[in-house]
């Protein structure tokens, strides 16, 4: 894990080596900006060339072949559009603005280095996180094979074309943070949580909840044989 747990938790910033404050937005922050335009500049800041390229941009999956192989962030920069896309995405979670300089390579803020090819992975992984997607210590898998990869690409193409769509939205899990008794979340206050802290707390409800739910089946001695009552004094994943 990149960040620090603590000061996200607490809804402190990551700094990066450079100095740079990177931000875990609030739910008031994306609320006004739109849950959709969140998603998107959350996609462009993640430097996955798959992702960018196959699901926002829609290129043919025949002409990403050709690419598949190249370093993410060097195909990434190359086109002007896509830098400046990802240039005002950044921006949303540094709260300043980050501008791509073509003579070294590199995204700044101001006349401080954000990103460059050396530390991108870094600073997706910390965003990721920020952003409370736990798939974040392994953005970048290896494959044996080409054929392995291509394989996992499509899969996860078609997988994100036919997500459930009665799976929980973020209003529906605030609305829930909101219902849960003795956390302090109410529908005047929820709008101040960051949304690391959003799904911090989501994760630690849902697991709280059904040991709640299961004590007094346990206490009865209804518990299936060989069933352990959940432990919800536990590291979440977050």
């Amino acid at each position: 894990m990149v960040i620090d747990r603590l000061q996200a938790f607490l809804g402190y910033p990551y700094i990066t080596d450079t100095g740079i404050k990177l931000y875990s937005p609030t739910i008031a922050e994306i609320a006004a900006m739109g849950y959709l335009d969140y998603m998107i500049h959350l996609q462009l800041s993640l430097f996955d060339k798959s992702k960018i390229l196959l699901e926002l941009f829609r290129i043919n999956f025949e002409k990403y072949e050709s690419l598949k192989d190249e370093n993410d962030y060097d195909v990434l920069i190359q086109n002007q559009a896509i830098r400046d896309y990802i240039a005002k995405s950044l921006s949303v979670f540094v709260k300043d603005t980050v501008e791509f300089d073509e003579n070294r390579l590199a995204f700044y803020v101001g006349e401080v280095e954000f990103i460059n090819k050396n530390n991108y992975t870094k600073i997706s992984s910390a965003i990721q996180e920020l952003n409370a997607i736990v798939d974040a210590a392994n953005p970048n898998p290896k494959f044996k094979n080409g054929k392995a990869k291509e394989i996992l690409d499509k899969l996860n193409h078609y997988r994100n074309q036919h997500k459930q769509k009665d799976s929980l939205d973020l209003k529906d899990i605030l609305s829930i943070l909101c219902a849960a008794d003795g956390n302090g979340i109410n529908v005047f206050n929820v709008h101040q949580l960051t949304i690391y802290q959003a799904y911090e707390h989501f994760e630690r409800t849902i697991v709280k909840d059904k040991y709640q739910r299961l004590l007094p089946v346990w206490a009865n001695g209804y518990l299936q044989e060989n069933a352990q009552l959940p432990e919800w004094i536990s590291k979440t994943k977050f």
